[in-house]
């Protein structure tokens, strides 16, 4: 179920992470003590403990208390990262071994050989090399055997039904959304059948057996009467969650209708707009300058591929520079690498990028699935141009034109356009105004719901559709 709600669905991944978390740790546990054993540090200690004194002994159980700590942080961080890339943590495919398995092997492999070099480089005493290949043989088989109980026992095929009163454009569109992901669980009743169910006494509802609804959703622009609302009142005192379908709708599809809700309701989103704070903001600049200087050091090797491979496949410039809009409409030179070739809009004017753009060379189709070109861009995001996380940049022909069609286009930009964000990794390509209408709803659910957490979300998720080639 594609949703912020807490669904079942969503509960079984919190608790198939945790395991997978505790898995990491046990192996790391058992194969610290292998080691501890093996290098006489057992023996070591038992001799040194009469002469220690009480602090002593207090402080060495600290000490090593925390570097297992430190270093099962880093091992555990790292995994459910490679992970979630992977696809490990995606509930989806539970009943596809093959795949689960697959998963697995290059979770372990992935992020055990990422904690090696990384431990390595901080302390070569911490593991004797022979016991890493112990370590990642012991926390395979045991994390299939973790995996094999949460299938067999904990993955129950619990219903999260939900109820829909009197259905909206809001509520129909998201429950659309929701059953093309797979949730069947959705249920409408319209007038005609309305007062059959609030007359139904609530607690007999559940003492003779009748579909329990876990979320009731009722209109947002339809007042319900008094009496109905009042029944709601009593259901969720009892237990079961209600929303309005404007909520409905936005942790649903994780976007804002815009056009539906009218100024009125925008101007009370605005209130609580986490990036008003001048401490958020110095934040935020603080993470893209961190990210954009270490992006740019790691990437030095790939940059070098990338320019050789445009240079020697088409002709014309490695790089691709274009005037965009910025914070407030200010223009700024955006740079990406070349993916189309040289005067692309020659003969058709400005005109947004498509899937299977006929313009895009052969290397420029990799770099755009892989979101490659948009490398450069570290830089921009360096001067303060643009932001790590972010609305895409836009053109001012575009712009103007998106400005007529949207009044509410204006909202994009009061934040710094970003080198990926949320629109890129939770809707489509936008090669159309009711494609640009849906990113514009994408990104003012990000101006709105902004934190942290939500930047490090689109980053996992946009190095996951990195990893497996997803972008356009």
């Amino acid at each position: 179920m594609r949703s912020f709600f807490k669904s079942p669905d969503k509960k079984k991944k919190y608790l198939l992470i945790l395991g997978d978390i505790f898995v990491v740790c046990l192996g790391l546990f058992i194969s610290f003590l292998i080691n501890f054993f093996k290098s006489g540090g057992v023996s070591t200690f038992i001799e040194t403990l009469p002469r220690l004194s009480l602090l002593s002994f207090v402080l060495a159980l600290i000490n090593i208390f925390l570097l297992f700590f430190g270093v099962a942080t880093l091992i555990s961080f790292t995994y459910a990262v490679t992970a979630y890339v992977v696809g490990a943590f995606d509930i989806n495919v539970v009943f596809n071994k093959k795949q689960n398995i697959l998963n697995i092997i290059f979770s372990v492999i992935i992020s055990m050989v990422i904690n090696y070099l990384l431990i390595n480089v901080l302390s070569s005493q911490f593991f004797d090399r022979s016991l890493w290949i112990f370590f990642i043989l012991f926390i395979f088989v045991f994390m299939l055997m973790w995996r094999k109980i949460f299938y067999d026992k904990l993955i129950i095929n619990d219903s999260y039904n939900i109820l829909i009163i009197q259905p909206d454009t809001l509520a129909k569109t998201a429950s659309l959304l929701l059953s093309s992901n797979g949730n069947k669980n959705i249920f409408h009743i319209d007038e005609t059948t309305e007062e059959e169910f609030f007359s139904k006494d609530i607690i007999n509802n559940y003492k003779e057996g009748r579909r329990e609804y876990h979320l009731i959703v009722f209109p947002f622009l339809t007042n319900l009467s008094d009496d109905h609302m009042i029944s709601l009142v009593k259901k969720k005192f009892w237990g079961v969650s209600t929303c309005n379908s404007l909520t409905f709708y936005i942790h649903s599809t994780g976007s804002i209708p815009v056009f539906d809700i009218g100024p009125n309701k925008l101007i009370d989103l605005s209130v609580t707009l986490a990036l008003s704070s001048p401490l958020q903001r110095r934040l935020k600049r603080v993470v893209d300058i961190l990210f954009s200087l270490c992006g740019l050091v790691i990437s030095l090797p790939l940059l070098a591929i990338i320019v050789f491979l445009i240079k020697f496949t088409s002709k014309g410039p490695v790089f691709f520079t274009q005037e965009r809009l910025g914070l407030h409409e200010k223009p700024f030179t955006v740079y990406k690498f070349r993916t189309m070739i040289v005067n692309a809009e020659k003969d058709t004017g400005p005109v947004w990028a498509s899937v299977n753009d006929p313009r895009v060379t052969t290397i420029g189709g990799f770099l755009r699935k892989s979101r490659l070109d948009e490398l450069p861009q570290l830089y921009n995001v360096l001067k303060g141009e643009m932001s790590f996380i972010g609305p895409r940049p836009i053109r001012r022909f575009f712009a103007d034109k998106l400005s007529k069609d949207f009044p509410f286009y204006f909202l994009r930009f009061y934040i710094k356009p970003g080198l990926t964000g949320w629109a890129q990794v939770a809707g489509d390509y936008g090669d159309s105004v009711e494609g640009q209408l849906q990113k514009l709803e994408y990104e003012v659910f990000y101006l709105q719901e902004y934190t942290l957490f939500l930047d490090a979300v689109i980053f996992l998720k946009t190095i996951k559709k990195v990893v497996w080639a997803k972008g356009q």
